[in-house]
């Protein structure tokens, strides 16, 4: 007499496949029994970041342990504040100099130089352009940054989002939405206009 058995493998390939399924049916019943659990499982964060808080994070990274490290991290971080900030305020303050006091030739002649040297070790513009560029592609480059380890999951984003349980914005494993504030718009128009007063 043969026997029979069934293979649950037929039905579910791997362990991973059954649980994400059971994931997917439990999930609308505890998000309605607990409605906070919406918020730490699907929820959006944004920050917003300036010059200091980049050059605060690029310091932190420095190993306390390495002296090389500590000094080699905190010295880009005092050129980087240098020139993409001080700088460019030094230069305005010359340039104020320059139109609102009348001066004599040589004081003129010595205030172009200031002015010269100065653009030199500025960089703002520079700086703005790649956080603007960065800022467009981010969105592209996050995609391509996990798409591997994320290929598994597509099936059930698509599972979850025609059960309703997420938006179709929502089904992606990881993706970083950058955008660029007024701010930035502003800074890139000031460092255009302060290099062509130069001129």
């Amino acid at each position: 007499m043969k026997t029979y058995h069934r293979n649950c493998c037929v039905c579910f390939p791997n362990m991973f496949t059954f649980l994400s399924l059971l994931r997917l049916l439990l999930s609308p019943i505890l998000f309605y029994l607990f409605p906070h659990l919406r918020f730490l499982v699907f929820s959006t964060w944004s920050c917003r970041y300036s010059i200091f808080s980049v050059a605060k994070l690029i310091a932190s990274q420095a190993d306390p342990s390495s002296f090389g490290n500590l000094v080699g991290l905190h010295f880009t971080v005092f050129l980087f504040v240098l020139c993409s900030f001080i700088v460019p305020v030094l230069q305005i303050l010359c340039l104020s100099v320059m139109w609102s006091r009348p001066l004599t030739l040589r004081s003129q002649k010595k205030h172009v130089i200031r002015v010269e040297i100065l653009a030199a070790w500025q960089y703002l513009e520079v700086y703005l352009i790649a956080i603007v560029i960065a800022t467009l592609q981010i969105g592209t480059v996050s995609g391509f940054m996990v798409e591997k380890e994320c290929a598994g999951l597509v099936d059930i984003f698509q599972t979850m989002v025609t059960a309703g349980v997420i938006k179709e914005r929502d089904a992606t494993c990881f993706y970083v939405n950058a955008g660029i504030q007024s701010g930035c718009w502003w800074l890139l128009s000031a460092a255009v206009m302060l290099n062509a007063s130069i001129l």
